[in-house]
């Protein structure tokens, strides 16, 4: 009697342990940030370029997360780019983007003016977080073929690049949710 009050008490304890850990995973999931640093003129992308020309790369998708001079609210702007089979055009040194990385690509679709709410900080704060998880896990070497996702704020103090890396899936959900808008 005494060893099966034992055994009971130890998957007593080890459903409480494995329960703690899943309310912890799906809180971190959740966490709300609130991107204080972002203000006039720091601004933050997200970027993703798949692999539709190889070595070359191929459709690029840029969320750029800003806020205007003096105020409260995160905007997002959505820009999808046309890839090209060859090497990319020199930047434009008069482009109104600060990051310059997409200068000549044709614009597929574009959407502005998203203010990001509650819902829209979660996603980006989820898709951070799954690129860097991606990158300190990646263990791939690079090469001439492959998907590339960045994160960096406009100023440089925050760069994550992950290259060769995997489909980034809360970038997706983020993008989709900004495309539905």
């Amino acid at each position: 009697m005494r060893h099966s009050n034992l055994k009971i008490a130890l998957l007593v304890l080890l459903l409480s342990i494995s329960s703690i850990q899943c309310i912890n995973r799906s809180q971190v999931e959740y966490e709300l940030w609130n991107f204080d640093s972002v203000q006039f003129p720091n601004e933050l992308y997200l970027m993703h370029t798949d692999a539709k020309f190889g070595e070359f790369g191929g459709d690029s998708y840029v969320i750029r997360i800003h806020r205007a001079q003096r105020s409260k609210n995160l905007i997002i702007t959505y820009v999808e780019y046309e890839g090209q089979a060859g090497p990319p055009m020199p930047p434009d040194p008069n482009s109104q983007w600060q990051i310059k990385d997409h200068t000549g690509q044709p614009k597929l679709y574009e959407k502005k003016g998203v203010i990001a709410d509650d819902e829209y900080l979660i996603l980006i704060s989820n898709a951070i977080k799954e690129l860097l998880g991606t990158k300190v896990n990646n263990n791939e070497e690079a090469f001439q073929v492959g998907v590339v996702n960045l994160v960096i704020y406009s100023d440089s103090t925050v760069i994550i690049k992950d290259y060769p890396s995997t489909n980034w899936h809360a970038f997706h959900l983020l993008k989709d949710k900004i495309k539905k808008e």
